[in-house]
């Protein structure tokens, strides 16, 4: 499967479809986001975490349910 992945990709970049600049940029904001976010949610109460969470499902719920 990553085989067939990456000839994809490959094709994909000598036709001009990927940007190799936006797409390391994506990659190191996953990976600091990732480590930074780990600290964060290890570092508050399983309480607080579980409530910011939910408060968050529950805007996003009524973000998808209310607009267009």
């Amino acid at each position: 499967m990553t085989s067939l992945l990456q000839m994809w990709a490959v094709c994909n970049h000598k036709e001009g479809y990927v940007d190799l600049k936006g797409a390391g940029l994506i990659c190191a904001g996953f990976i600091l986001g990732s480590i930074v976010g780990a600290k964060f949610a290890t570092g508050i109460s399983d309480s607080v975490l579980q409530r910011v969470f939910g408060i968050t499902l529950i805007a996003f719920g009524i973000k998808m349910t209310s607009f267009k």
